[in-house]
């Protein structure tokens, strides 16, 4: 009977861990593994959680703490890891709208850096801010209670985004910022040349008036060859 009854104290404390093993890796390892292909580096705010799960668990194995203790610790352990799973998904989240947003702000690049019709694309990206909005309430109303649906809510959200980032053409996305500021700083130049060149036609006329100079032919062959060359 006491083997029975060691077994009823016990049971708890094992299911819990099942279900935090669980969470853990159905929630948290996937929205981590995302963030880290997205930002390239791992966040402080996400390690410092990490270490807060560590620890409690710790506690969870520590024998001089009672059962209840050890439950406790595992609810909260639990809470730490719903957090990091949110602050993954907001981070992802954050970088993802960057992208979309500056897309779909962008006629041109929306036009022919985009493997999706246009109007499909802007009708998806409504939809992606729609969710967001959905997930911020949801947030803002589950303050100081379990994450669990605001995880959910970020996650529709993304799911959506990462969607919409996989017919982005990265190949025409760089060729098309690269041949932009190409084209800038070849406009840039030929602003610059074409000022200079008329403040020289306007000192020689203002020359011409005041001081008539026999080398105007010269001046203007140099004035036509600065020309010339911007074209």
């Amino acid at each position: 009977m006491p083997e029975t009854k060691d077994d009823c104290v016990v049971e708890p404390l094992t299911k819990r861990l099942c279900q935090l093993s669980k969470y853990y890796r159905e929630n948290f390892i996937p929205a981590y593994a995302d963030l880290i292909v997205v930002v390239n580096a791992k966040p402080v705010e996400i390690l410092l959680e990490l270490e807060n799960i560590l620890s409690h668990f710790i506690q969870i194995l520590n024998p001089e703490i009672k059962q209840d203790q050890k439950i406790e610790n595992i609810d909260k352990a639990k809470g730490h890891i719903e957090r990091a799973t949110l602050d993954c998904l907001k981070i992802v989240w954050t970088e993802k709208s960057k992208l979309l947003t500056n897309i779909n702000n962008d006629d041109l690049v929306r036009r022919y850096c985009i493997n999706m019709p246009e109007y499909e694309f802007v009708k998806n990206y409504e939809e992606y801010k729609e969710l967001l909005a959905k997930a911020r309430l949801i947030e803002m109303n589950s303050v100081g209670t379990s994450h669990e649906e605001t995880i959910e809510a970020y996650k529709r959200a993304i799911e959506l985004a990462k969607i919409l980032s996989e017919h982005i053409d990265c190949n025409k996305l760089n060729s098309f910022n690269a041949f932009r500021k190409i084209i800038s700083a070849k406009t840039n130049v030929v602003s610059f040349i074409l000022g200079v060149a008329a403040s020289l036609v306007a000192s020689y006329i203002w020359g011409v008036d005041i001081h008539p100079t026999s080398r105007t032919s010269s001046f203007s062959c140099s004035i036509f060859r600065i020309l010339r060359q911007t074209t």
